[in-house]
This record gives structure tokens, C-alpha cells and sequence, in this order.
């Protein structure tokens, strides 16, 4: 017989839970339901991503994890770049086995039975400028626009580039990919990381475009 945690997993229309949320779909003692939480675990209908944050598994989950959508649930507020962003945008040719996202919380990693992510420490106020969200058939996440993306690899990795000539040659751009970078998103980008290293990135890309 299905116990009452599984019953009420099959109601949800989302794969992701909260303890917060079992606390209040579960009408039992802490205790119980604990135990109930760590069944559903140990029968596999049931993942932890982090303290607090579950996701339905096996028969229960109505759609295959997505490690963007993953890293959006495991961090908030976070979203995916770097590595990750550049090839989601195809300038990359290289396969990335870890998410990699940016965040206000200070930098951690994790690594769960999902995946591997990498989480970089970001700036905090307008964070999420050139920043889309993207709703399709492996769920909900946040990614950065490839200007974005770069600038925050500038910032995380402490390049010293002047203009993209070095970005390529590192990164192996595929430069036909890449889109046109208008003063207004310069100026703003700037703005936001109030930093040397980016400004001259962005500037020298300018004088080259």
C-alpha cells in the first residue's frame, strides 16, 4: 500500500518540493514524517537536491531532470553562464559536464546524484541584467545572454583581456555566433560590475566592432 507522502507526491503537478511544503501537505509529528521523507529516499521515488529541496524520481516525476532547471532549484538567486551559458548559446564547441552559474551567495559546489554544479559569487544589485528566463520542455531556468556570459567569465577568472582577440583564443569562440555588442548593454554591463578587468573587455571589443 502507497504510504501518504507518496499518495500526496502524485497529487503535485510540480517535480520539485520544499520541507517547508511537506510540512504543511504531511498533517503528522515531525518525527513521522521524517521517516516517511527518508523511505521516499531510500525507495527512489524521492532525491534530494540540497537540505530542504526535493525532487519527485522514478514512476513519480512527470518529466526527465534538466541540470539548468536543477541549478535553478538549488541556488536562489542564481542563473547559468560561464562555461555553461556559452555553450548553451553554441559558442563553445567543447561538451561542459558541470553546470556552472553565477550567484549573490558566496561560491560553492555541489555535487549530487543529478549532476555537478559551480556556483561564482556575483555582484548583487541588477544582477539579472542581460539575463533570460527560459520556460520550454526541460522546465524553467535562467541563462545569461552571451555578452553576459563573458563578461562574468571575465569577472570570475580574472582575465585581463583587452578586446575579444584573447577570448577567442582561449575559449575557441565561434565568432559568427556571437551577437552585436550596442553601447546601451556595454554601458549598463559596465555599470554593473564596477570593474577595471571588464571595462577594458568591453571597451576594446567596442573599438574592434
Amino acid at each position: 500500500m502507497s504510504s501518504l507522502l507518496e499518495r500526496i507526491l502524485r497529487t503535485l503537478n510540480s517535480d520539485y518540493v520544499t520541507a517547508a511544503e511537506l510540512a504543511a501537505l504531511l498533517p503528522i509529528n515531525d518525527n513521522a514524517r521524517h521517516a516517511q521523507i527518508k523511505r521516499a529516499l531510500a525507495q527512489g521515488y524521492l532525491t534530494s537536491l540540497r537540505r530542504g529541496v526535493y525532487r519527485k524520481a522514478g514512476y513519480l516525476e512527470k518529466s526527465k531532470p534538466h541540470p539548468f532547471e536543477i541549478a535553478y532549484y538549488l541556488i536562489w538567486p542564481s542563473y547559468v553562464s560561464l562555461e555553461s551559458a556559452l555553450s548553451y548559446h553554441g559558442l563553445i564547441p567543447e561538451t561542459i559536464y558541470m553546470t556552472t552559474c553565477v550567484t549573490t551567495q558566496r561560491s560553492k559546489t555541489i555535487q549530487n546524484e543529478l549532476g555537478h554544479f559551480e556556483y561564482k559569487k556575483m555582484p548583487n544589485q541588477n544582477f539579472f541584467i542581460d539575463v533570460q528566463r527560459v520556460q520550454n520542455e526541460n522546465g524553467v531556468f535562467y541563462v545569461a545572454n552571451p555578452w553576459k556570459a563573458l563578461c562574468d567569465y571575465v569577472y570570475c577568472h580574472n582575465k585581463s583581456w583587452v578586446n575579444i582577440e584573447p577570448a577567442n583564443e582561449s575559449l575557441r569562440l565561434d565568432l559568427d555566433e556571437l551577437p552585436a555588442l550596442d553601447s546601451k548593454l556595454s554601458k549598463k554591463l559596465i555599470d554593473y560590475y564596477s570593474c577595471k578587468r571588464v571595462s577594458s573587455f568591453l571597451k576594446g571589443v567596442r573599438r574592434e566592432y
